[in-house]
């Protein structure tokens, strides 16, 4: 008998067959699963070797042992004569058939279901991609991000003093149109944190990096700043200044041209300088706007009487006043104080801003989205004066949140998303763009994308993102998970009302009973509080479990109730199922926001290309 009859009859052949077929289905499965449970390509190149090494003592084994229907047993020790030989063959036929089968299943999945998928994945993120780079090109070398300096004072409680000045010259050189700087909330992240510059570099994607360190005692300072360049890691120029604290100033201005001048970037028209005041006034507030950036709506008490020394030292200080606008914004938004008064004191203020800088971005966009949007409905004009700020501050990243804010809640998603782009190109590591874009993919209905960054909040930044994962988990199909999601919310008790949501889940799992039980707890809280955002909440509800009739009756009482609520939530993802209805539109005219007015006002996103 010549030897490959023996493979045949040992059926080594057909093992060697089975076992490679399993094997490179083993290999696809591994490779699609082990990514999603975190496992390197390591853990994949480890299974791939094994599975290779282990053909040979498959087919040794074959050759030497023989299955039997009474077990394994040495091929020598088997008469060969009897009808289970062929049987034998047969069943390891039938076997490799199967895998075969599901080799060719999972082919097939793969090829129609899992690869586009894949591929539209990829065309995203090359896009983005594309963007960041295409940004990060168009400025070269030109790329800069500044650290917060070290406070080297005596008292460290002058932390706020070193962090100012930092912050100004941030500003300063975000003055200069020809160089990219990433703003205060990423480069600040690095903050008694033992980075290496290097590091910073990649994860902010700039070539250089500002440090220094500031020391104030009494009226005398002391500031070292050192420019790097973050890739090599290597200093270019360093330079101390020892002067009276009525300097600080002209330091901040000569720090910035000479960065200007290392990095050789053409500086156009008249260069960035610092505003000057009264240092005194110019100390205040640096300490009120830390506390803010700290506090945010709990800061009144602390900083108002911090803003009014500032003032009464330099009445005309516009920083000092655009500080006092936002802390009364804030004040009245975060119910600190009468938000009827907070309102009439930043009114007042911002006047006196204009009077003194008409070209005042914060408080332009202020106006834009307090009178133009919030009060007049005229989101056209708004969109236009934002726009025409984004032109002249491409890289404001309150300004682009702001835009991109004002651009979803009126519809126009994909414009909004390319503004929460840039603002997380100008500012990667800021928690607030991340949460615009989340909320831009959301109320388009791009779920994969709105799950990415919500899942980055919550790795990040341990965000908790309450209505919108219970939406994406409904979106998604997972309405159990959904239904213990709303349970751990407690959102009933959060504010002491029966708040709709838990009704959700129960409607997908088909619990219509305890659907309306919970439907009707919250409708009968409304009666009892006559709040117009519970009224919007049950319309949403019923909008995205499917009942049109009652989620247009509750979108009209929302809307006689509080027409600006309604004006800024009409295009709410939970009220993405009823835009196919006929009434929608109907309802969107009643609100000014009808389809044609929408369609017929047009603009473009002037953003870097």
């Amino acid at each position: 008998m010549s030897f490959l009859n023996e493979l045949k009859r040992r059926n080594v052949l057909r093992v060697g067959a089975a076992y490679i077929v399993t094997a490179w289905l083993i290999v696809q499965v591994v490779e699609t699963l082990f990514p999603i449970y975190g496992l390197s390509d390591g853990a994949i190149r480890l299974v791939v070797n094994l599975l290779a090494v282990g053909l040979v003592p498959a087919l040794v084994l074959s050759w030497v042992f023989e299955w039997t229907p009474d077990g394994l047993k040495k091929d020598a020790d088997v008469d060969h004569q009897g009808a289970f030989a062929a049987d034998a063959a047969k069943r390891l036929d039938r076997v490799i058939l199967a895998v075969l089968a599901l080799a060719l299943g999972y082919f097939a999945f793969d090829k129609f279901i899992l690869a586009p998928q894949q591929r539209a994945e990829e065309v995203a993120e090359a896009r983005e991609a594309g963007r960041s780079e295409a940004l990060v090109e168009s400025y070269g070398e030109a790329s800069i991000a500044v650290l917060a300096f070290e406070n080297m004072s005596p008292d460290p409680e002058q932390e706020f003093f070193a962090d100012g000045i930092a912050e100004d010259i941030l500003n300063l050189l975000a003055g200069i149109s020809d160089l990219r700087v990433i703003s205060r909330s990423s480069s600040f992240t690095y903050k008694d944190r033992d980075v290496p510059v290097t590091q910073i570099a990649d994860e902010l994607n700039v070539a250089h990096v500002l440090e220094g360190s500031v020391r104030k005692a009494g009226d005398q300072i002391r500031v070292t700043a050192q420019l790097i360049a973050a890739r090599s890691d290597t200093h270019l120029w360093s330079q101390t200044w020892d002067r009276a604290l009525g300097d600080v100033f002209a330091i901040q201005d000569e720090i910035a041209a000479e960065v200007a001048d290392q990095l050789r970037v053409e500086i156009v028209g008249v260069a960035p300088k610092s505003t000057r005041t009264d240092p005194e006034a110019y100390v205040y507030t640096l300490e009120a706007r830390q506390i803010i950036e700290r506090l945010r709506g709990a800061a009144f008490e602390q900083v108002h009487p911090l803003l009014q020394q500032a003032l009464s030292r330099d009445p005309d200080y516009v920083p000092a006043l655009e500080t006092l606008v936002l802390l009364d914004q804030l004040a009245g938004d975060y119910g600190q104080v009468d938000p009827e008064q907070a309102e009439r004191r930043w009114r007042e203020n911002a006047q006196r801003v204009l009077s003194l800088d008409p070209d005042n971005v914060f408080v332009l966009t202020s106006l834009a989205l307090y009178d133009q949007y919030g009060e007049q409905h005229e989101f056209e004009a708004a969109i236009d004066q934002l726009m025409r700020l984004i032109e002249r501050e491409p890289n404001n990243t309150e300004l682009l949140r702001r835009a991109s804010y004002v651009l979803r809640v009126t519809g126009y998603f994909e414009e909004a998303v390319e503004l929460a782009h840039q603002c997380i190109r100008v500012d990667p590591l800021k928690h607030s763009c991340v949460l615009q874009l989340k909320e831009a993919y959301m109320w388009w209905g791009k779920v994969e994308q709105a799950r990415e960054y919500t899942d980055k909040l919550k790795a990040r930044w341990n965000q908790p993102v309450l209505l919108h994962e219970l939406l994406l988990l409904f979106w998604e199909g997972r309405p159990l998970e959904a239904k213990t999601f709303a349970a751990q919310l407690g959102l009933g008790e959060r504010v002491d009302r029966n708040w709709p949501w838990q009704a959700l889940p129960e409607h997908e799992l088909g619990n219509e009973d305890a659907f309306r039980r919970q439907m009707a707890a919250a409708i009968e809280d409304y009666h009892q509080a006559n709040d117009a955002y519970l009224a919007l909440a049950i319309a949403e509800v019923y909008a995205a479990a499917g009942y049109a009739d009652e989620a247009f009756q509750w979108l009209e009482t929302s809307r006689e109730d509080d027409p600006r609520n309604m004006f800024r939530s009409a295009f709410s993802p939970f009220l993405r199922g009823l835009h196919d209805n006929p009434r929608w539109d109907l309802f969107l005219q009643q609100l000014g926001l009808g389809h044609e007015r929408r369609a017929a006002f047009q603009f473009e996103v002037p953003l870097p290309r």
